[in-house]
């Protein structure tokens, strides 16, 4: 059976960014800079790539291995961001790269005005 036929039968592919295509927002563009130091629950810094991002949530390339569930934060000049683990693949062409999923833990943050008032979306 082909994806778009899957896709049309309304089957869900969560946790496969690249073939869930039943997003509730649209993916922004970024410009590869994050408004702050994601950091790990040692506060070290996690050094990665955002790829793109949506109201919801980030994606973000690293060699960092993540779980899902594993819990980041994002600190801004004025505010700090929950984030959590929620999906995670292999980047195909760039070795020892893995792309991760990344979710506000709480809702009532708009990561894409964030992001725009910081200068970070294309």
């Amino acid at each position: 059976m082909f994806l778009s036929h899957r896709l049309h039968m309304g089957e869900s592919y969560m946790g496969d960014p690249a073939l869930d295509e039943q997003r509730r927002s649209p993916r922004r563009v970024l410009t590869k800079l994050l408004p702050g130091p994601l950091l790990d629950h040692e506060q070290k810094v996690l050094h990665c790539r955002p790829i793109d991002l949506s109201q919801e949530g980030l994606s973000i390339l690293t060699e960092v291995q993540l779980s899902i569930g594993t819990q980041l934060t994002l600190r801004t000049h004025n505010q700090t961001v929950a984030l959590e683990v929620i999906w995670q693949r292999p980047d195909f062409g760039k070795q020892g790269l893995s792309r991760y999923g990344l979710r506000s833990i709480d809702e009532a943050i708009d990561l894409e005005e964030m992001f725009r008032s910081a200068g970070c979306l294309k």
